[in-house]
């Protein structure tokens, strides 16, 4: 409507150019023939062409391969001071950079890098040892100790049960690596013990 007016007002005034007379002009038009102009739009875009080719495979993934034993020991055995805790069974293991025999004290590393030892068991004092003493419970590697894989106990009475743990990781330069769970202290008693070793990698 106030197009209309405006067009009206246009014609009858000489205040208006023929240049105001020409855009009210194209305002109907455009207002009229819009909704045309949509649909003509709409239907210029064309349907969905053909789904292209498929790329090439990507790489294949360099994720190492798992490599860890477990070895445990159900029954109580009784250990001594400079001796290696036995395992006489294996548990999961995968790959062949650890290997280790049921009933044997030493697991073998046949692969240079860095690993990990996971050690657990239940330490009581055995016989009449004077008490109190202490027991100390450590990752042996080539015949070193690892700082950090060490746990201590001070037993002060006969009937004292004692649960000891470690995690301790660890390198391997030069194969086969010898590596055992040494004791220092006793003697004593010990059962379900279980140690797993894994590999996590290179050397940097």
């Amino acid at each position: 409507f106030f197009l209309f007016r405006l067009l009206f007002h246009s014609r009858h005034s000489k205040n208006l150019s023929y240049h105001t007379y020409f855009f009210v002009l194209c305002l109907l038009i455009c207002k009229n023939y819009s909704i045309y102009i949509l649909l003509y739009l709409a239907k210029a875009q064309g349907s969905t062409g053909p789904t292209g080719p498929t790329g090439p495979t990507g790489p294949a993934s360099s994720a190492a391969a798992a490599n860890y034993l477990s070895a445990y020991s159900i029954p109580a055995a009784t250990g001594a001071s400079g001796q290696s805790l036995v395992f006489d069974r294996n548990g999961l293991s995968a790959g062949n950079a650890i290997s280790h025999s049921a009933g044997s004290g030493t697991f073998t590393v046949n692969q240079p890098g860095v690993y990990m030892a996971a050690f657990q068991g239940n330490f009581s004092p055995a016989g009449d040892t004077t008490l109190p003493y202490t027991i100390t419970i450590s990752l042996n590697v080539n015949g070193s100790m690892s700082q950090s894989g060490i746990a201590s106990q001070k037993f002060n009475l006969s009937s004292d049960n004692q649960s000891l743990a470690f995690s301790a990781p660890f390198t391997v330069s030069s194969v086969p690596a010898a590596v055992s769970i040494q004791s220092l202290g006793g003697p004593f008693l010990y059962n379900t013990t279980g140690l797993t070793i894994y590999r996590l990698g290179d050397l940097s």
